[in-house]
Parts: C-alpha cells; structure tokens; sequence
C-alpha cells in the first residue's frame, strides 16, 4: 500500500541488438496509481548510455506504461540502439506508484523498414469497434467553442487573421519563464506583467467576438521539468498558487470575453493531491467570482454541477508520433497512418486512445469537455490527417477543443513547414507558401463555428409606408394632468393608428396621483 519502487534489471549483449529492434513484454496490472511525478508509475525500459557527443547521455525508451487494473496486454517499441552504446540494459520497474505488474514473454525482435507502399492496415480495430460513437457524428453541435492557444504574436493583425479563420475560443498563456525566475526575478511582479498584457488581449478578444480561457500556464513555487510544466510535490503548499489567481481575478475577473480559468497547466502528481489544490484553489476564486467555470486537467474525480468545473484532457497520442525530435527523444521517424511501435494508428486507435475521456463523458452526460491542447510537429507525415481525425472525434463527442498553438513555436505553427532534406532543426522550418494540410485540417474544424450560429434570413420588401421604430418617429401629447380628462373624449381602444408616423403616447400624470 505504501508508495514506494521496485525493479528488476536484465543485462543485453550490445553486439546482438545494436540497430533497429523491436521490444514486445506481455504485461498485466492491478490496481496500480499514478506517481508523483508525470515519469512515474510502471515502466518497461530499454536503457542504455548513448556514444561520448550526444546531447542526452542517458536514453530511457519505453515500451508503454498504464494505470488501473488491466488483464494481459503487449507492450511494444521500436528503438536504434547505436552499436557503440554502452551499458544495455532492459529494466522493469514501478516507480514511487502503488500497485502490482506482471510481465511475461519479454522478446527483442530484429527490426527492418519496409516501404510505405507495402504495408497493409488492419482489417479492424475490435476495440474501437466497442466504444460507443458520438450523439454529435455526422452533426454540429451549436454553441461548441473552437479555436486556438494563445503564441507569441497577439496583434490587432493577428485577430483579424483569427476571426477570418473562424475562431471564438483562445487558450491565453498566462506564464512566467523559468529561466526569468532562474535569474533572480520575482515571480509575482512578472506575473503582474503579464496580467496587464492580458487585459489588453481580453479588450481584443471581446472586440472580434472570441472568448478567452485563462490559462496559469507556470504556477508559483512548482517546478518545471521534461515530463510536466508543473510538478507539484504531496506536500504543496496552495498559498501562493491561490495569490496568483486572487491576482488575475483582481484585474481580469469578471470580463465578459473570459470562457474559463484553467488553474494550472499539465500539474504533475498523484491524484489525491491535485484534487486537494484544486479545491483550495478553487474555494479561494468562488469567494470573488461565484459563476465563471473553472477547469481541471484530471479527470479523476467528477465534480457535482454547482461547482461549474470543465474538465480538459491534452491529446499528444501517440507521444512519440506527435513529438518525434523534441528533444532528440525518439530516433525512428513515424508517420500516421501506419505501424507506430506496433499498432496501427488511424482515427480508430485514436479514438481507442480517448476512450477515457469517453468513458467519463458517457457516465457524466452533463460533463463539459475541453480539449485543451492537441497537436502534431511540422514534420511528421501526414501530420494534417492526424490533426483532422483529432478534431472528427472532438466534433462527434460534442467537446470543445483548441490547437496547439497559434504563432508561438514554429514546430506546430501551421503556418509553417518543414523542407526537405528533413531535419528537425528549427532553422529548416519555414514560412509556407501555400496552406499546409495541417492548416487545411485545422480551418475545415474552425468552419463549424459559422455552422453552428443560429441564422435568420430576412428579406424585406420595399413599401411607401412611413418608418416606424419605437422611440422614433411622431408622439401624441396628452399634456393635462387631469386624471379624469383622459379617455374622456377619446373612443376605446383609439391607438392612434389613423395618424401615420405615430410611434409613442405621451401621457402626464402628477406624482400626487401616483403615489398620493
């Protein structure tokens, strides 16, 4: 029951596997949580010391890893172990987690690429075949919020742009770099900054009709490491995560354009503690704003309707698809479309791979589900197909849903490619010249938001008849502040309807009549 680590190594000769292979482990689990940390919980690792000149010395390949209790599955990865490598090494491990694994039949394969013109999909994906589709498919649902997150460049020109697009929903960064905070600078006078930034942004916003969901993208006293923006120990002390927010809402609370404020980006740690902040958290922000919903990225515990919480999963599967060359992580270049670490991924394995945020829209039908960030890099082929099927999904489950992101990195710009000879250095992105089909993907999303406003044709005819509007044209003065006089002399039911123009009677009564 305590949270704790064990492992198991199992030493590989270098001079057998090195090259391309693939690792399949048969894996079973029970009741296993997550850790602390996004790295944590059960892991299959092929490891080894990467050759002197690197940029990482260490490389940790993982098969996969999963949480709850699930019966015999494969585990699969493809991976180039480089011939001068040192220390080979399988290990298999749960990390600072609870729980139990098995693993089973643990084989390495010689791998070999084959041309894309060979390769044969599945007939079907029975998993996917069992999931329940969406009341929204073939639809469009009115009232959804679509749209982007927030970049670097936040122009009046840029809004413009976003409005042509078809945008009414943005995912406003609201950071403080860590490398500002590793200077020396304070946290909170930067935030300030950004703050008065982002007021400026909402009066944007609101003038092109587009709502803003704020979001603390770099949280006070969390620390920022290659799996989470923000990890936060078990121990984490809400105080200043709740001063920053009474900071915004200070400023910012209250603006019509603002959708909903997103807590914190991508916390890392186990689910007991983030449900312990975000409810602080969130008590601290109904004292002053009772009504503006409030989002959590977790989706393990459903909240009751009062508390007005959305509820945001992060599609960046499979990670080594979506990410491939971030950080020299992943040495094989996937495409979609094709055999990714063994699996097939098309629209089917994705919709597999969001069955959990399927499952817990089903069970809570009146859940409200965000996509706060999806995306796939330049490079990946057929990036523009992974990127339509993610929004196809979005639609017919009735989620709203931003793209990651709008002029801040190149790498998911989609006003940007990558040319060719590949590499994945950013120097060989550039600007595109025509749509990429990332954008064609991302725009044909963004066309549902002009569906789905509700439109009254009219066409009027042309007449002689005076204009007539209420509060113009002519009044009637009924200037006598006799009670008895009016209607006197006048028949029931005279409107001044004979009398063309007429728009309003003008009746004058003595306050002592009203109230005597």
């Amino acid at each position: 029951n305590s949270c704790g680590t064990r492992n198991f190594s199992l030493p590989l000769d270098i001079a057998r596997i090195a090259g391309p292979v693939l690792v399949e482990a048969r894996v079973k689990g029970r009741g296993i949580e997550y850790g602390e940390r996004g790295s944590f919980g059960p892991n299959l690792m092929l490891h080894y010391v990467n050759p002197p000149g690197s940029r990482k010395r260490h490389a940790w390949r993982k098969l996969a890893n999963e949480y709850g209790t699930f019966d015999w599955k494969t585990w699969t990865l493809v991976d180039i172990v480089p011939s001068d490598a040192m220390g080979l090494q399988m290990v298999v491990v749960l990390q600072c987690c609870r729980g139990e694994m098995w693993v089973d039949g643990l084989t390495i394969w010689r791998a070999k690429e084959i041309p894309d013109a060979d390769v044969k999909p599945p007939v079907s994906n029975p998993v996917a075949d069992a999931i329940p589709r969406g009341r929204w498919a073939g639809k469009v649902r009115p009232g959804s919020c679509r749209g982007v997150m927030s970049g670097h460049d936040l122009s009046e020109e840029a809004f413009q742009t976003l409005q042509s697009w078809g945008v009414n929903l943005i995912r406003l960064q609201i950071g403080v770099r860590s490398k500002d905070l590793a200077n020396g600078a304070d946290y909170f006078q930067l935030l300030s900054n950004r703050i008065e930034a982002c007021a400026t942004t909402l009066a944007r916003c609101q003038k092109y009709g587009i709502k803003v969901c704020l979001d603390l993208h770099s949280g006070p006293s969390t620390e920022t490491t290659k799996h989470s923006s923000n990890f936060i120990p078990a121990d984490y002390n809400t105080t200043l995560l709740r001063k920053a927010w009474r900071m915004i809402l200070k400023r910012l609370g209250g603006h019509p354009a603002i959708y909903a404020y997103d807590i914190l980006n991508e916390p890392s740690c186990s689910a007991a503690t983030w449900e312990r902040v975000f409810e602080e958290v969130v008590a601290d922000i109904r004292m002053i704003d009772s009504k503006t919903p409030v989002v959590t990225e977790s989706f393990a515990r459903y909240y009751p309707p009062e508390m007005n919480v959305i509820y945001s999963p992060h599609i960046y599967a499979p990670h080594c698809l979506t990410h491939y060359g971030v950080g020299n992580q992943w040495k094989i270049r996937w495409s979609y479309l094709n055999y990714i670490n063994g699996e097939w991924w098309d629209k089917e394995r994705l919709r597999v791979a969001m069955k959990p945020y399927i499952d817990f829209s089903l069970a809570h039908p009146d859940a409200r589900i965000y996509v706060g960030e999806f995306s796939c890099i330049a490079w990946v082929k057929n990036a523009g197909a992974y990127v339509n099927d993610c929004i196809e999904l979005f639609e017919e489950y009735g989620w709203d849903w931003t793209y990651h992101a709008f002029r801040e990195c190149q790498t998911w710009d989609v006003e940007y490619e990558a040319a060719e000879p590949y590499d994945t250095n950013l120097t060989h992105l550039r600007k595109a010249a025509v749509d990429t089909d990332r954008k064609q993907a991302l725009l044909k999303g963004l066309r549902n938001n002009m569906m789905s406003v509700p439109t009254l044709t009219v066409r009027p005819q042309e007449t002689d008849e005076p204009l007539v509007n209420p509060g113009m044209g002519l009044m009637m003065y009924h200037m006598a502040g006799r009670l008895w006089a009016y209607g006197a002399s006048l028949p029931p039911g005279d409107t001044m309807d004979w009398f063309p123009g007429v728009s309003t009677v003008y009746l004058r009564f003595l306050w002592s009549e009203i109230e005597p």
